[in-house]
């Protein structure tokens, strides 16, 4: 499985038309898209990282996790970081 995650906060934006290009020359490869501009992220609210522990859940209802979950089950992974004016997107 081939992840490609576009962090651009604009739907159907630059980052996700290179995105589906990339998936189009992937096209004999199993691939997956994630779009952040559909997803909910939060920021982290002072938990002691409690995700990060063995058996801890994140405090925060976002989409992080199966974000998380999906990079981890991947063997490869593609990040499309959108730039504006030199820095990269606040999501």
């Amino acid at each position: 499985m081939i992840t490609i995650v576009s962090f651009s906060g604009r739907p159907n934006g630059n980052s996700m038309g290179v995105a589906n290009v990339m998936k189009e020359c992937l096209k004999d490869k199993e691939v997956q898209v994630v779009d952040f501009s559909e997803m909910s992220v939060e920021p982290c609210n002072y938990c002691s990282c409690d995700c990060f522990l063995p058996d801890g859940e994140c405090p925060v209802k976002d989409d992080v996790v199966g974000i998380y979950e999906k990079i981890l089950q991947s063997e490869e992974v593609y990040f499309i970081v959108a730039n504006y004016c030199g820095y990269p997107n606040a999501k």
